[in-house]
Formats: structure tokens, sequence, C-alpha cells
């Protein structure tokens, strides 16, 4: 009988558990997706030189200026059309600056160069053998 009520017990603990977490986990991740983002926006300030990219959940696409900031919300102007666009953030899957030159090109500029520095100086003389037949 204490056996039968034990692992009643313990199942019921376990099965609380397992789920109990995975609904907590996902809204902490959105808390703190949202945080980021008011955060990011807190810091970039406000006016036309507050320019950002803001990607939506759905991977749409917002340009312009941050004009104002809100609790729950902040307003981004297209300057092109004028509008303005009232952002919840949480809608929004990233904030970020626009244009800049991205790192990946970067590197993949200098390990280009790399390759070929090193082909030059290292490969050539020994794969030509001082000059012969090259």
């Amino acid at each position: 009988m204490f056996r039968k009520f034990f692992a009643v017990i313990l199942s019921v603990i376990i099965l609380s558990a397992a789920f109990g977490t995975a609904t907590t986990g996902a809204q902490t991740l959105r808390d703190a997706r949202e945080e980021k983002t008011r955060t990011f926006v807190a810091k970039r300030g406000t006016g036309r030189d507050a320019r950002v990219v803001v990607r939506y959940r759905n991977d749409s696409k917002l340009r312009g200026y941050i004009s104002e900031t809100g609790t729950d919300s902040f307003t981004v102007v297209n300057p092109d059309t004028n509008t303005s666009t009232v952002v919840s953030y949480g809608e929004v899957e990233k904030v970020s600056k626009p244009g800049g030159f991205p790192t990946k090109w970067v590197v993949l500029g200098a390990s280009a160069a790399a390759a070929v520095i090193i082909g030059v100086t290292v490969l050539h003389p020994v794969l030509c053998d001082g000059g012969a037949g090259c």
C-alpha cells in the first residue's frame, strides 16, 4: 500500500517538474528578449540619428528612426514616406543598427589575403624548386 502511494506521489512530482519548467522557461526567454530590446532602444535614444532596423518574429523588417519610446512600445518613423509605426516590444525578434560593415566579410577577406600571401611566399618556392619549370 505504501509503495503504491509513494509511486503515485513521485510520478506526480516528476511530471509537474517536467511540464512546469517548460512553460516557465519559454516565458523567461520571451521576457529576456523584450528586456534586451528595451535596453537597446533606450541606449539608441530618439531622433533622426537613432536609426534602427527592426526584425519582427514573422521575419518582416522595418527600417527607420526611433521617434519616441514607452514602457510597452516604441515608435519608428520611415524617413522616406514619413509614416510612423508603433512597435510593441513583444513583436520584436531583434533590433539592430542599419548598415555597417559585417564582421563576416572582414574575416573572409583577411582569410583570402592570408591564403594568397602564404601561397606566394611559401608554396610557390617549394613547388617551383628554385625556378625550374615555373
